[in-house]
């Protein structure tokens, strides 16, 4: 994780007791902060660097889904690196993503998430050229 997000800028690890907000952080999130940290400065001592609160999806605070970070994260930095390598070749004249392009995205993909059918899924989640 920390190889695929360190071109993109300054990794700042914190430990979950640095936390100060009345819900406990669940254990993903915390192990993501451990690992690479927040970003951004402090809006807020409870809400974090983003100001945004832990409750984002209008449930109650005992009903707190997170999904798991560490994956997302990795996926996200790995398309990234991947468009990173490939630069103008990524494009066509018609500034188009092209089929090798696409390709070299879902295989990079797919051997981060260990060759599983999710590389696709996820793409078509983020609505990425598949």
């Amino acid at each position: 994780m920390r190889d695929l997000l360190s071109p993109w800028g300054e990794l700042r690890p914190q430990a979950a007791s640095d936390w100060q907000g009345e819900v406990a952080l669940p254990v993903i999130v915390a192990s993501l902060y451990e690992q690479i940290g927040p970003w951004g400065e402090i809006v807020h001592e409870k809400v974090g660097p983003t100001g945004l609160s832990l409750n984002a999806g209008g449930k109650p605070d005992f009903q707190l889904f997170a999904p798991d970070l560490l994956t997302a994260f990795a996926a996200i930095a790995c398309v990234a690196n991947t468009m990173r390598e490939l630069d103008e070749q990524a494009f066509d004249d018609t500034y188009e993503l092209t089929a090798a392009a696409r390709a070299q995205v879902t295989l990079d993909l797919d051997e981060l998430l260990a060759g599983s059918a999710d590389a696709r899924q996820m793409l078509a989640a983020w609505r990425w050229y598949c």
